[in-house]
């Protein structure tokens, strides 16, 4: 069909798909024809949601699809993809300008910092400068810092094409949505198409990454929280080191359906749990007052600091009421109990509890929302939930007690402030153990003061460690800007950084001698002045002409001393500015210093051979450098070097490759398989679909059978075959050996102990007969088994409890991955996805499947007869079958030899003992017979089970067959109707492998 453009009327403007770039203007799409007509769509795709208004174009009275129609839809794909390839033009031109932008700003910054690296600049600008006055640049003010201006980590995920490439690949799914909808078919085919659709509308990706904050209190986790959020007053900071976070708390990025800039959510425990937990703290409180009642010399630290956490808690709860009025009347309130669960105590915290919840949440609710404008304004709605506060109000009520042990503090989850572990409230201690454990990254935060001797950091990195295993810890050193001047701590300079100190001080030694040699200079010009001015002025004794040469004079020294006043200011100023940038370059090499300590003790601690993240930061100057200040007011510490912008940039990249994969995967993956299936639907009939789905399953079956031959041919020539190798072998000590070892022995015992007519009774009876003797009677066939009776034993339990348990094992996971293949290929097969064949004939049976072929495989009968049939003495026994033909051989009528010395006994016994002890005798034929039977037994197993599982293979089929009783629907509009949704899966591939797929590319390459 060829190509047309869109007509007047019927063409859209999609408007900006993406944030454009810094410096570029996406084209203007002004001059593009507004549609005419805008229908509203049908009640269905109102009620899904999925359809943009702006795709659903005019929509005729015609119940079908015309050819007006799907071409409409059709120019509505290609404007779609003509837009974003004008967006795609525009991202490359913006990278080009701002790589040539770069390069040149590069060289500008290095022909800077090659004119700054001369510290004696100075020199030139205060000798060049004729001004009396001061220049006033002390006072000028440096404008605030917008954290929203840093530069966001170079990832595919911060791209412009990443929003790009997900926007209209929803639009496209968008319009052929609008098509199916708008040509009015609701067979089973159509409402699947339209199911797929919508559970492609939704991109999958991972929820937000939680990561959890834990350090002592104090350590500034606060303030983290602040800078890493570029807010500021949104986390309290508490002062001297103190505990202000008593709940975990966590922060993420505004919600877009947030009716205000700032949104807090209180999430209260349930009811059944926090009446549980107010009464266990009741009863923790209760039973250390009873001890130290009854048994005071009993009590332990760790029992009575549980209980002043439990007496604290309620008492903040509880405030209201005069129980728990002070620490008096709580101990008080709580000694007049009888017992832990005292009902009348329990009672009342009970009610109270009840009180407090009712009085927030209402039925089965358990959040409270706050929203506020500024940070300001949400921090004090919140912080009343999370800790106690004075004056403390609700929706304008005054409120004497504070909730906060009932709640959690919640908006969307992605940072954690939690309580310190060194706080001396416990309850608030395991509140963050729990939390941390579904972190996906634990930030460890420590003071610079000691973070190398810190036990309490290392044991809380040596504990987040294990819980994500590598990757999973990052490490943040608050105070940097703190550098003892008077401690002599060694700091290890890099040659540039010693070069550099070295110049400063040389420097500021000159300005010294320059100030000293100025100041001295200025005396002089001060004592001269001091001279001139006492010089007599009046007219009888000087002439009116000397008198003004005079004033001259001393102007001229008076303006002299005010330009070495202001040089001498300038290099005071000068000598104040080398002086902070020595300190800058210390706290800068200091904490490069602390930073490689740290991570090397934690390499070495935990055995993670990655390397670990570990920002030393400033807290305080990236907040000074948030708010502006006065250049003679300047922060110690550049803006990058305050480390708070890499360690934002950092954390901001946690998530970025995971959800980029998704989204790759989704445009190259996940939307082609639904185009495949949507044309599928259009082009193939459903008996062809069927014929193609049953061959998946043969040739399913025809590997699950392979494998199995596979697998049983090894387990006989190696289990089996070794029992027998064990059974036939005539080494020394071997079981051969030792039956005939044995043997000959009982052989001979058995001439010595019988007399004739005994000997010939248990021979003409098979081994089994009572004498007179021995009335207990005697078996001799388990005689000469018992000596090999163990080693049997022993090979026959190897053969069954481990070899045939791996072997079974092997087939059940040959028939899992078989059924796990067969899975996979219909699930991605566009074929099997039509009208939801896969789901209804396989994935909805795919248990029951399974566990039928795991029945087969526990049918499979084990070896155990055949043992049973090898070391004991009975019918159709190996042993006893082979010694009846012995027996027989041994009964003659006369001696084998003449002679006085050679009797029928003797004759007798030689003969049944050459036969017994003979190495191709009984015990033998006892290995052929094993032999035969154990691979018998082996193929009648295998058969039964492939029988077993062809059968359900068989059933999978049938499931299947049900497919070609449904008739399709051929009428001339249903034909038309397929052959236009073929030809937007058409349309819609070409986005996908145009614009989309080179918007992915640009992120690709975007690092």
């Amino acid at each position: 069909m060829t190509e047309q453009q869109p007509t007047p009327g019927r063409s859209i403007s999609p408007g900006p798909i993406f944030e454009p770039l810094e410096g570029y203007t996406p084209r203007s799409s002004q001059g593009t024809d507004s549609l005419v007509q805008r229908n509203a769509p049908t009640a269905a795709a109102t009620m899904h949601g999925l359809i943009n208004p702006a795709l659903i174009g005019v929509i005729g009275p015609e119940d079908t699809a015309s050819k007006d129609m799907i071409m409409t839809y059709v120019n509505r794909l290609r404007s779609i993809k003509s837009a974003a390839e004008r967006e795609i033009e525009g991202m490359k031109s913006a990278a080009s300008l701002a790589t040539s932008g770069t390069s040149s700003a590069s060289a500008s910054t290095m022909s800077k910092k090659r004119k700054g690296k001369s510290l004696y600049a100075w020199e030139l600008e205060i000798d060049s400068d004729e001004s009396d006055e001061d220049d006033g640049m002390d006072d000028e003010f440096v404008p605030p810092h917008d954290p929203a201006s840093e530069p966001l980590p170079k990832l595919p995920t911060y791209h412009p094409g990443f929003d790009l490439a997900g926007k209209i690949t929803k639009e496209t799914l968008q319009v052929i949505e609008a098509y199916i909808r708008r040509s009015g078919y609701t067979d089973n085919e159509a409402t699947h198409l339209l199911e797929e659709i919508k559970s492609h509308s939704c991109i999958p990706y991972d929820g937000p990454m939680r990561i959890g904050l834990v350090g002592d209190a104090g350590v500034g986790k606060s303030s983290t929280i602040n800078s890493l959020l570029g807010i500021t007053g949104l986390a309290e900071e508490g002062a001297d080191s103190a505990s202000c976070t008593n709940v975990v708390t966590e922060y993420s990025q505004a919600s877009p359906t947030q009716s205000t800039p700032f949104e807090g959510e209180v999430e209260f425990f349930s009811r059944e749990l926090g009446l549980k937990m107010t009464a266990q703290l009741a009863a923790m409180g209760i039973q250390c007052l009873i001890k130290q009642r009854t048994c005071p010399n009993e009590i332990d630290y760790g029992e009575v600091e549980n209980a002043n956490t439990a007496r604290e808690c309620l008492q903040d709860l509880f405030a209201a009421h005069p129980e728990f009025g002070s620490a008096e009347t709580a101990e008080e309130f709580l000694s007049s109990a009888t017992s832990e669960s005292d009902p009348k105590i329990m009672s009342k915290i009970y009610k109270w509890t009840n009180e407090i919840l009712n009085y927030f949440v209402k039925g089965k609710e358990h959040t409270v929302t706050l929203r506020a404008s500024i940070s300001a304004q949400l921090y004090e709605k919140y912080q009343f939930f999370t800790k106690k506060v004075d004056f403390a109000s609700y929706n304008g009520h005054p409120i004497a007690f504070s909730p906060w042990p009932l709640t959690l503090m919640k908006q969307g989850v992605r940072l954690a402030d939690c309580p310190g572990y060194s706080d001396i409230n416990r309850f608030r201690v395991e509140a963050t153990k729990r939390y941390l454990q579904a972190c996906d990254l634990t930030i460890v935060v420590a003071n610079i003061d000691r973070p190398l001797t810190n036990i309490e950091f290392k044991r809380q990195y040596m504990e987040a460690f294990p819980r994500r295993r590598s990757g999973s810890v990052m490490m943040v050193i608050t105070k940097s800007d703190n550098l003892n001047t008077e401690n002599k701590t060694y700091i290890e300079f890099s040659p540039a950084d010693k070069e550099h100190m070295d110049t400063i001080e040389q420097t500021i030694g000159d300005l010294d001698v320059l100030i000293r040699e100025t100041k001295g200079e200025v005396q002089k010009k001060k004592a001269l002045l001091k001279q001139r001015s006492n010089e007599k002025e009046g007219p009888s004794q000087r002439e009116e002409t000397d008198i003004k040469k005079g004033r001259a004079i001393r102007n001229t020294i008076r303006k002299t001393i005010r330009k070495l006043d202001v040089k001498i200011s300038k290099m005071q100023k000068r000598r104040k500015a080398l002086e902070q940038e020595s300190l800058r370059v210390r706290i800068v090499a200091r904490n490069k210093k602390v930073a490689h300590a740290v991570r090397q003790n934690y390499r070495l601690d935990t055995g993670d051979e990655a390397r670990a993240p570990v920002f030393c930061i400033s807290n305080r100057v990236y907040r000074k450098h948030r708010e502006g200040y006065q250049i003679s007011e300047a922060p110690c510490m550049s803006l990058d070097e305050s480390q708070a912008p890499p360690m934002r940039s950092f954390v901001y990249a946690l998530p970025a490759m995971g959800k980029f994969a998704t989204l790759d995967h989704y445009c190259g993956n996940s939307v082609h398989t639904l185009l495949s299936m949507i044309q599928m639907s259009c082009s193939t009939t459903t008996i062809a679909r069927k014929e193609h789905l049953i061959s998946i399953v043969r040739q399913s079956a025809d590997d699950l059978g392979k494998q199995i031959m596979d697998l049983t041919s090894k387990f006989v020539e190696t289990d089996v075959n070794e029992l027998v190798t064990e059974l036939t072998k005539n080494d020394p000590h071997s079981l051969p050996w030792s039956f005939i070892k044995a043997a000959r022995a009982l052989c001979r015992r058995y001439e010595r102990e019988y007399g004739a007519m005994g000997h010939r009774a248990f021979v003409r009876h098979n081994g089994t007969w009572k004498t007179k003797k021995f009335p207990q009677g005697a078996n001799w066939n388990d005689a000469f088994l018992s000596s090999v009776c163990a080693g049997i034993d022993r090979l026959f339990g190897k053969l069954h409890d481990d070899a045939c348990s791996a072997f079974k094992a092997e087939i059940a996971q040959v028939i899992k991955e078989v059924m796990t293949g067969l899975n996979t290929k219909l699930k991605n097969d566009p074929q099997a996805l039509i009208c939801n064949t896969y789901k209804k004939c396989f994935l909805n049976n795919f248990d029951r499947f399974s566990n039928s072929m795991a029945q087969q495989v526990a049918k499979f009968k084990d070896v155990r007869a055949i043992q049973v049939r090898t070391v004991t003495d009975g019918p159709e026994h190996y042993f006893s079958d082979a010694m009846i033909e012995i027996y027989e051989k041994c009964d003659i009528k006369t001696p084998t030899a003449k002679g006085k010395s050679n009797t029928l006994h003797k004759s007798r016994c030689e003969i049944f003992e050459n036969l017994v002890c003979d190495p191709e005798g009984p015990f033998r034929t006892v290995s052929d017979a094993v032999h035969e039977d154990m691979h018998e037994a082996v193929d009648q197993n295998v058969r039964a089970l492939k029988r077993g599982l062809n059968s359900v293979l068989i059933d999978i089929k049938k499931q299947f067959e049900v497919m070609s009783t449904h008739r399709d629907n051929d009428t001339p509009e249903c034909q038309e109707f397929r052959q236009g949704l073929h030809l937007l899966a058409d349309e819609a591939r070409a986005v996908m492998d145009g614009p989309v797929q080179e918007a992915l590319d640009l992120c690709r390459q975007y690092k």
